[in-house]
């Protein structure tokens, strides 16, 4: 099926699962992707596009906002984040930004999360093995798969290599 290039050239109506960069370019306004991150996930919360993503997803983007928020917030750098915040489990509530942003994605109208059951992480194994993916990537697929879900909006190059979905990038 292969990459397209353009997410505001999804057709309308389509289902489409987002991948955890489409999130952070649009909270973190990345300066290439946050504008199409941005039109993509208001095209899903107007109901033009159905959109799908998983709790693993939601976890990677929450994730990524507290490393972010921590090194701005306190000015450490990126990669001592996470020891500074296991030595200062206290200062975890006080990222504010992250607990928010988190909550308002939760919230977009027409955006459903999926959890990943045991049936998906079984299933996403025999996708890491076959299709040579890292764990995360696989996951992402057997929930998609499991929804009958062929396309994917991502940057991740991973995913130009499977047959039968369709790419969409920023």
């Amino acid at each position: 099926m292969g990459t397209q290039r353009g997410l505001s050239l999804i057709p309308a109506g389509k289902t489409v699962f987002l991948d955890a960069n489409i999130f952070l370019y649009e909270v973190f306004n990345h300066p290439n992707f946050g504008d199409g991150s941005y039109r993509i996930l208001k095209d899903v919360e107007e109901g033009i596009l159905n959109g799908v993503t998983s709790t693993l997803v939601l976890d990677e983007v929450l994730f990524k906002m507290i490393l972010m928020e921590a090194s701005n917030k306190f000015q450490i750098s990126l990669k001592d984040t996470v020891s500074f915040l296991k030595k200062n489990p206290k200062n975890i509530p006080l990222l504010e930004n992250s607990w928010k942003d988190i909550q308002r994605i939760q919230r977009i109208e027409n955006l459903t999360i999926k959890g990943i059951t045991p049936m998906i992480f079984e299933s996403s194994v025999e996708i890491a093995k076959t299709n040579m993916l890292l764990t995360h990537d696989a996951s992402h697929l057997a929930v998609m798969q499991s929804g009958g879900i062929i396309d994917i909006a991502t940057n991740d190059a991973d995913f130009d290599r499977i047959k039968g979905i369709k790419v969409w990038r920023p």
